[in-house]
């Protein structure tokens, strides 16, 4: 999800079941709440929005089948985090989430080394939002919520090699 939303990995965590299924079937957009948006809750708490996005298809087939299973078990509540530790039953804490994580890039033969994590999916979705959009900043930016252009910046920075690709290719 992380990967196709670009939603950092305490908003993530702190999706109920009801935001993405609507008792029938899995809802086409997910809108995650400004109190659990990055800064929602402090003082500058009304600079954040809330933030929607529309949940890409290969989300929504994982999430069928992730709720069908979770239905099975029986834990399906509409207050119920979507995401459950197995070990305690109540929902995923972030450090748990960016083991699980750090484990798929290992099983996936990337990383491995500690620099993936799940940040690095927010990372990826900028890059591809970017690239995707012909480079659009302003875009960029939108989709992943931020107030300023400098932070989505930073997110796209260039390596050294991009550069010298881009000089050679001239």
């Amino acid at each position: 999800m992380g990967l196709h939303t670009g939603f950092r990995v305490h908003e993530l965590l702190s999706i109920e079941i009801a935001q993405v299924w609507n008792g029938t079937q899995v809802r086409t957009q997910l809108q995650v709440a400004r109190s659990r948006m990055k800064g929602g809750s402090g003082v500058g708490r009304r600079c954040v929005s809330s933030r929607t996005v529309p949940l890409h298809p290969v989300v929504v087939e994982a999430l069928q089948e992730y709720l069908a299973d979770r239905h099975y078990q029986g834990t399906l509540g509409p207050a119920v985090p979507l995401f459950l530790s197995r070990q305690s039953g109540a929902g995923l804490g972030r450090l748990q989430a960016n083991r699980i994580i750090e484990a798929v890039f290992a099983r996936a033969g990337i990383g491995g080394d500690g620099v993936w994590g799940t940040h690095s999916l927010r990372k990826t979705f900028a890059r591809r939002v970017y690239d995707r959009s012909g480079h659009d900043l302003e875009l960029t930016r939108a989709a992943l919520g931020h107030r300023n252009i400098a932070t989505t910046q930073r997110y796209l920075a260039t390596s050294e090699e991009a550069a010298s690709a881009a000089i050679l290719a001239l």
